[in-house]
């Protein structure tokens, strides 16, 4: 197997970030493995490469958490690597606000506009993918909002889930919608929402970014 010299501290997290810790090296294989998921062989891309190191295979966490459907993003400013599953997991209970961002949700009170964009991106080439919004109320309680674009159905399937919220409707009420629309705002900020949803809401803002 060929030597590779690696910055360390997050072997197994080598695809997940463009960030390095020159805090220490070390010394590693290249690790020319075949890689199965649930059955099926995968072929991995072509920047992504599998590490052995002391016994211990290394593999790429963004794209194996993708491949199965999660979600991986990085906290520039806790120095966090997030991994969420997904689609709609069974979420922690109790799930506060301060739990929603540890996952990686898109925080309405910091937003992260990347996130709502690879989401806008998925829709747009018509692939699967999907996201979660969490709110703060006033009091405190976290109100969730799961998006699932279904390329089958070509549908934006929305749940919104105020379980948590313990002065509001305590509800999870869903519909789906078919597109997801990116605007202007009168102050000159970017503006998300779901149109053409079923039900008695056939407009969903999803949530507002101020002007640059």
């Amino acid at each position: 197997m060929k030597k590779f010299a690696a910055g360390v501290l997050f072997g197994l997290l080598l695809a997940v970030a463009p960030f390095a810790y020159a805090v220490d090296k070390l010394e590693v294989d290249l690790f020319p493995v075949k890689l199965w998921l649930n059955g099926e062989q995968k072929e991995l891309p072509e920047e992504y490469q599998v590490f052995n190191y002391n016994g211990h295979a290394y593999v790429p966490l963004r794209y194996l958490a993708e491949q199965l459907g999660g979600k991986v993003s990085y906290d520039e400013r806790e120095g966090a690597i997030r991994v969420s599953s997904a689609p709609l997991p069974v979420l922690s209970d109790p799930y506060t606000y301060e739990s929603a961002e540890r996952n990686g949700d898109l925080m309405k009170q910091r937003p992260d506009k990347e996130k709502i964009e690879a989401f806008a991106r998925s829709v747009r080439e018509d692939k699967d993918d999907w996201m979660r919004l969490t709110m703060q109320t006033i009091e405190g309680d976290p109100i969730i909002q799961s998006l699932i674009y279904d390329s089958s159905a070509k549908a934006i399937h929305y749940m919104l889930d105020a379980t948590r919220d313990r002065f509001g409707s305590m509800a999870i009420t869903a519909t789906s919608c078919k597109r997801l629309e990116e605007g202007k705002t009168d102050e000159g900020g970017i503006r998300y929402r779901l149109a053409e949803c079923g039900g008695n809401s056939p407009e969903i803002d999803l949530i507002t970014f101020a002007e640059p």
